[in-house]
């Protein structure tokens, strides 16, 4: 019994990671959207205080901007060398990518150098995106901006570059952007674009992008589009996408879709619509026709804007329900012996073929060979937390069921054969990410489920069996 306190050990910490996974918040909730509030501004030597104050003239947290108060501090020439966010109690308030304040330092002709994102303890963090700092170098018409970690040494972004140098015309637009290596070559990044090229409007908004590899051939953005040609209401804000092939045509992407539409709120948030090159509503691989966020969750909306509901999208935002299915099946498979099980198992192998692979729109082929970069957002990125802890998860009954079939560790490895099948099969098929996070994760899960299965499945079994004539 001593020799399985080591695997008692890690699945209580596998369950309490869950549960914080489970009930840490998304993002914070309470409060209300700035456009519903009271804005008011407060001005003295060196610094701007901007808050947000309900009808009652307390003051409030703009969860849309994810503070109820915003300090800036100037220095004597009237630069900005520092931002602060807070809430309504005055304790920090995190942004998104991870940080509470940032810090700036000038060149002496007065133009940005480094800016430095800072943490609640007041020191350098490194944000969602990989890194702490930008540095930021002058060209004639060019800017510069390098990423480096906490200790000031470049790093690579989560978007695969080290660098990112932006050249400008005449009237300060910017019309080139290319992704840098360390050495300041240009090269690809995750997505394997390399350059980008604008064009603007007469009232000076973005009109067309364009994209390009390293060798400055016209190349695929995300969506499998090569260019993206923009449509602004009166308030400027983009009403209409249209994604287009390299001589400006409109084109399909990879999801379906060639114009995307945007129907905004008196809020501020939106439902985006999806059209055809002919601009009719078209549904996309899950009956959607449309899609809005709340509180950073996806819905998908009907032609109507009438909310659909969807397992596969549900299960991604709900931990709680992901463990309450996985332990479900758990005690399910308990109950039943090796013929059930191998029922179960294939029932359960359809189950994981739906989450991975069916009704998934076809992009590119795709690979990710860092490991654990996900894990390293564990504690930064709510929502990347929530994916790390679902992809094991989703293993983890799939090791309880082959554990009580075959009652041996080889389970483990058959966990990680059926997840390598399922990246390979969405890289070859252009249907998602192939990363070896997920491998990882997922063997992580069927190993969980095999340890669950051989230390509890015996004592449980013989419990619910011992006043009853079946056998376990």
């Amino acid at each position: 019994m001593l020799k399985k306190i080591p695997h008692l050990l890690m699945i209580t910490a596998f369950l309490i990671m869950s549960l914080f996974s489970a009930n840490a918040p998304k993002t914070k909730t309470h409060g209300a959207p700035s456009s519903t509030l009271t804005k008011q501004e407060e001005k003295e030597p060196g610094i701007t205080r901007t808050y947000y104050t309900d009808n009652n003239g307390n003051l409030t947290y703009a969860n849309n901007l994810r503070y109820a108060v915003y300090i800036k501090i100037y220095d004597e020439n009237e630069k900005l060398i520092k931002e602060e966010y807070y809430d309504e109690n005055g304790s920090p308030s995190e942004q998104g990518a991870g940080y509470v304040a940032t810090t700036r330092t000038y060149y002496p002709d007065g133009k940005l150098e480094l800016l430095t994102y800072l943490g609640k303890d007041n020191q350098p963090v490194k944000i969602t995106s990989g890194y702490a700092y930008l540095q930021r170098t002058y060209d004639e018409n060019t800017e510069t901006d390098w990423y480096l970690d906490t200790s000031m040494s470049p790093v690579k972004t989560t978007s695969g570059y080290y660098a990112y140098r932006k050249t400008y015309d005449e009237n300060k637009k910017l019309i080139v952007m290319e992704y840098l290596d360390k050495e300041g070559t240009i090269m690809n990044n995750v997505n394997g674009i390399a350059i980008q090229k604008r064009a603007y409007d007469t009232n000076g908004r973005l009109a067309t992008e364009f994209y390009f590899d390293k060798e400055h051939n016209p190349t695929i953005g995300t969506y499998g589009q090569y260019g993206v040609a923009y449509e602004y209401n009166d308030a400027g804000k983009t009403t209409k996408t249209t994604y287009l092939d390299p001589s400006g045509i409109p084109i399909p992407t990879n999801r379906g879709f060639t114009i995307l539409r945007k129907i905004y709120n008196e809020d501020g948030s939106y439902t985006e619509y999806y059209y055809d090159a002919n601009d009719k509503p078209i549904a996309l691989s899950r009956g959607q026709y449309g899609s809005r966020t709340v509180n950073g969750q996806i819905i998908y909306v009907d032609a109507r804007g009438k909310e659909i509901f969807d397992l596969h999208n549900y299960l991604n935002y709900n931990h709680q329900s992901v463990m309450f299915l996985g332990l479900l099946i758990l005690t399910v498979s308990t109950i039943f012996g090796k013929v059930p099980n191998i029922f179960m198992f294939l029932l359960y192998a359809s189950f994981i073929a739906y989450m991975t692979l069916l009704y998934r729109e076809v992009g590119e082929n795709r690979l990710n060979f860092t490991l654990f970069w996900s894990y390293r957002q564990y504690f930064t990125s709510p929502s990347l937390r929530v994916e790390v802890m679902n992809n094991i998860w989703l293993f983890v009954p799939a090791g309880f069921i082959i554990g009580r079939i075959t009652k041996k560790p080889c389970t483990i490895l058959i966990c990680l054969i059926m997840s390598i099948a399922i990246e390979a099969t969405q890289y070859f098929l252009g249907i998602g990410l192939c990363e070896l996070d997920d491998i990882f994760g997922n063997t992580l899960g069927g190993m969980v489920g095999y340890l669950i299965c051989d230390l509890s499945a015996k004592p449980f079994r013989s419990l619910l069996f011992k006043h009853t004539n079946i056998k376990p």
